[in-house]
């Protein structure tokens, strides 16, 4: 082996060695990064229609079944419990699934509430914390106060089991 040989290959591990220190302190960053911003909820999409299962379709009171879109599922809920809409938001603001067709103010203004610990206003509106993948999603939903009293457990349970469903 050459002198020149010797120096390549030397050359090279330089090179391997520093790659390997830089990969180091570039996951180092990541993970405080990531750390001081907080885990970002997933990503969410939306399950195509196939998921549903048509032999239960038309049951009274099944809010899952026989629903082709997630919105269908929060519509008929809206319907079985006499509430003006229902919206499913992350933590951030952003609509996940709605009753609605524009939920986006909507979801923004109560996900920031309910975040900050902030009963609403309007006692025609509930918030909710949902379980999703670990993380936690905010269930809005309007209605009159009534409502509210005998069912709340139920609502929330049934909000829980479409967004389970569903995403």
């Amino acid at each position: 082996m050459g002198e020149l040989d010797l120096f390549i290959l030397l050359f090279v591990l330089v090179l391997f060695m520093t790659q390997i220190v830089l990969g180091i302190y570039l996951l180092r960053i990541y993970r405080l990064i990531e750390k001081e911003e907080g885990r970002p909820i997933r990503s969410f999409r939306f399950v195509p229609a196939s998921r549903t299962v048509s032999t239960a379709a038309g049951s009274e009171g099944d809010v899952i079944h026989g629903r082709t879109t997630i919105a269908e599922s929060l519509q008929a809920l809206c319907e079985k419990y006499s509430l003006d809409s229902c919206t499913i938001a992350t933590r951030d603001g952003l609509v996940v699934a709605s009753s609605l067709e524009d939920a986006e103010e909507e979801a923004a203004q109560f996900s920031y509430l309910y975040v900050n610990g902030i009963a609403p206003h309007d006692p025609f509106i509930r918030l909710f914390g949902l379980s999703y993948h670990g993380g936690e999603v905010v269930g809005i939903v309007k209605g009159q106060e009534e409502a509210f009293a005998r069912v709340q457990q139920a609502l929330e349970d049934e909000l829980q089991a479409i967004l389970d469903w569903w995403l």
